[in-house]
């Protein structure tokens, strides 16, 4: 299960570092993306993955329409403290970044990762 979040891990960053989310596409070279959406993951996802299998775990006699209910659930309560997370990495890179119009933006970014990204895991 960790080698399955490890490589989903990688698949969010790579997707991060071609797509340029959040206007980094054209301020950041594709290096530069890479190593902001590591930066990401190796703060956000530990979070997200406690949360993803604590629910697995106690949606495991459920039916699976029941578990990628709960797990869509958990996504957008642990999208929170990532979109925190990535708020406060956006403030500190990015001082012009304007806080109050972009949360929640950021929000419905981050969830939307967060929910795709535990639908996978379920599967």
């Amino acid at each position: 299960m960790v080698m399955v979040a490890m490589i989903m891990g990688a698949v969010v960053v790579g997707v991060f570092g071609v797509l340029g989310p959040m206007g980094t596409y054209d301020a950041l070279t594709a290096r530069q993306r890479f190593l902001y959406g590591a930066l990401y993951a190796c703060i956000g996802a530990p979070i997200g993955y406690c949360v993803t299998v604590v629910t697995a775990y106690r949606m495991r006699r459920r039916s699976a329409v029941e578990m990628a209910l709960a797990l869509a659930a958990a996504s957008f309560f642990v999208s929170v403290p990532n979109t925190t997370v990535v708020h406060t990495i956006e403030t500190l890179a990015h001082p012009e970044y304007s806080a109050v119009a972009g949360l929640p933006r950021l929000y419905i970014l981050v969830a939307t990762t967060s929910v795709v990204y535990d639908l996978v895991f379920l599967y």
